[in-house]
């Protein structure tokens, strides 16, 4: 599962090609947003679907196209990042991405194995498609990683990918 880190470092990557740092580092909280059903205790419920999402971005960009042309691009970045949540957590677990058009949470399953011997090396893909009714019973406890060795990584992914924008855009302006 991706864990409050991954998901915030990924926000953050995408929002840091749009805007500069500090503002990247706040807008790269809605990517968190998603996840605050967990604080119903009902975890991965109408907030992980994409329907939701895009009845209230319609709204969102109406209303900021008409009094504010100038923060569209924050609210286009702001409902990326939050759909990006989605898709994430998609292949981690069942995920309600259509509810309540499609009463089913959908979990996809990606793997790529390698096989290398001396006859040769090959590749052998397995994707598969889990679909279950969505459970949004409320729970006594919600329990999930908030960081982990993945998050970790992502975080430093995304910091190493940053760091050599920017040493490269200091070497541009030297030479």
């Amino acid at each position: 599962m991706p864990d409050l880190l991954a998901h915030y470092a990924v926000s953050f990557l995408v929002a840091s090609r749009f805007f500069r740092f500090r503002v990247s580092a706040v807008i790269a909280l809605l990517g968190l947003l998603p996840d605050v059903d967990a604080l119903l205790m009902i975890h991965r419920w109408i907030t992980h679907s994409f329907i939701p999402v895009f009845a209230f971005g319609v709204i969102v960009f109406i209303v900021t196209a008409r009094f504010s042309r100038p923060s569209l691009a924050y609210v286009a970045v702001a409902l990326s990042l939050y759909s990006i949540h989605i898709i994430m957590d998609v292949f981690t677990a069942p995920t309600p991405v259509l509810w309540p058009l499609i009463g089913s949470s959908y979990f996809v399953n990606v793997n790529v194995n390698g096989i290398l011997s001396h006859d040769g090396a090959a590749l052998v893909p397995a994707i598969s498609i889990e679909s279950t009714p969505p459970d949004f019973t409320r729970r006594l406890s919600i329990e999930g990683p908030i960081i982990s060795e993945y998050g970790i990584l992502v975080a430093l992914a995304s910091a190493t990918v940053i760091l050599a924008e920017l040493l490269a855009l200091k070497l541009r302006r030297q030479a």
